[in-house]
């Protein structure tokens, strides 16, 4: 297991996925990461700042409208990594199917 990879949530397929990235695969990972990271920046860390330290109308409007996009913009987010996580060159070669199941919540019995 890699902690570059590493989710708390992430399925057991996807977490044998990210076991077999190759080296440009897994560059490709970090890159989408630090991407998201920046989205989650400016999508959420900036507009709860707006929230804790603005009275201004257009500021709390602006806030609304980037957690708006956020949260609007997960779903695609989704979709695009499960699109990355099946071209791996481990992904194609095991047929993983097109629904792959990014995260798992709770153990089966």
């Amino acid at each position: 297991m890699s902690l570059s990879t590493w989710s708390p949530f992430q399925s057991s397929e996807v977490r044998e996925i990210c076991r077999h990235f190759t080296p440009e695969e897994s560059d490709r990972a970090a890159t989408r990461a630090f991407g998201y990271g920046g989205w989650v920046f400016v999508s959420v860390v900036i507009p709860v700042r707006i929230f804790m330290n603005s009275e201004a109308w257009w500021a709390w409007g602006v806030a609304v409208l980037l957690l708006t996009a956020h949260a609007a913009i997960i779903p695609a987010w989704q979709q695009s990594t499960r699109r990355f996580l099946l071209s791996t060159e481990w992904a194609q070669s095991r047929g993983y199917p097109r629904d792959l199941r990014l995260f798992q919540f709770w153990r089966a019995a």
